[in-house]
């Protein structure tokens, strides 16, 4: 399995533009119990083999969910976070905007896929 999590981590931790926009608040999975806004959550959707070859997976293709937490708007930092994702040859599939309700906090859910040729 190509696994691309801590890329993807290195690159929305260490961009300058979301560094300024989230402060650092990148976390994979869950929100924390009592997160601090603006932040960002990311995960693996899934992780296949493409092809095999050799006894060994040759290529992976993997999605990776991000979403942005805002208590105002996300086009910011969802659009930062879709530049990333682009530097690393990631295709955006899907964007979408949520409210919650209970919480009073916007949502922005995008989907990126990749195709890992393994060297």
């Amino acid at each position: 399995m190509i696994d691309l999590k801590p890329t993807v981590y290195s690159a929305l931790k260490n961009d300058p533009t979301l560094t300024n926009l989230v402060a650092g608040r990148v976390v994979f999975y869950n929100l924390p119990d009592k997160p601090a806004f603006p932040c960002i959550t990311y995960y693996e959707q899934t992780n296949a083999p493409a092809l095999r070859g050799d006894d060994r997976e040759m290529t992976s293709e993997s999605v990776m969910v991000i979403d942005v937490w805002s208590k105002g708007n996300t086009t910011a930092i969802s659009q930062a976070v879709d530049n990333v994702m682009s530097g690393l040859h990631f295709v955006r599939e899907f964007a979408g905007d949520l409210y919650e309700n209970d919480t009073g906090v916007y949502h922005k859910s995008m989907r990126y896929r990749h195709k890992t040729v393994r060297r």
